[in-house]
């Protein structure tokens, strides 16, 4: 096995955490950028609302949910990968986003989402990448607000 492979399973990410593969999620999230846009418009998010993105990787959807929240609602995104989510929230806090947040938490471990319940839960490829899929459907599930909405795209 070699070092990348045994980082690899070591991380639970099969496609690794290096520089080249955070640059492919930030143009992936470039390409999804319009649809998640129109999403997030369909579901009515707006001013004042708190949101959830769950494996929010570079932060390029939360950038879009706290143009539409604004300064008074809250975005909080959650990974495993605390090195890409420092970066992401560095880059949102550098372009005024102040209602965002992150926190490390891993989605597959037992217990509730932190800073629940939210207006919009988010996850974008999310679950592609998780064995215990149902579990965690289920925890997204339980941290939305009555009223609120779960976005799996």
């Amino acid at each position: 096995m070699s070092v990348t492979e045994a980082e690899r399973d070591q991380n639970g990410y099969a496609l690794g955490r290096t520089p080249e593969e955070y640059e492919r999620l930030r143009g992936q999230a470039r390409v999804w950028e319009a649809a998640t846009g129109r999403l997030l418009d369909q579901v009515g998010l707006a001013p004042g609302a708190s949101c959830l993105d769950a494996g929010c990787g570079p932060g390029e959807t939360m950038r879009l949910m706290a143009q539409r929240v604004g300064p008074g609602g809250r975005v909080l995104g959650i990974d495993v990968d605390t090195s890409l989510s420092a970066m992401a929230l560095a880059m949102l806090r550098g372009a005024g986003h102040r209602q965002c947040s992150f926190h490390a938490h891993d989605l597959t471990a037992a217990g509730p989402i932190p800073g629940a319940p939210f207006d919009l839960v988010y996850a974008r490829l999310l679950l592609f990448h998780l064995p215990e899929r149902a579990a965690v459907l289920a925890r997204l599930w339980d941290a939305v607000a009555p009223g609120g909405h779960l976005v799996v795209q």
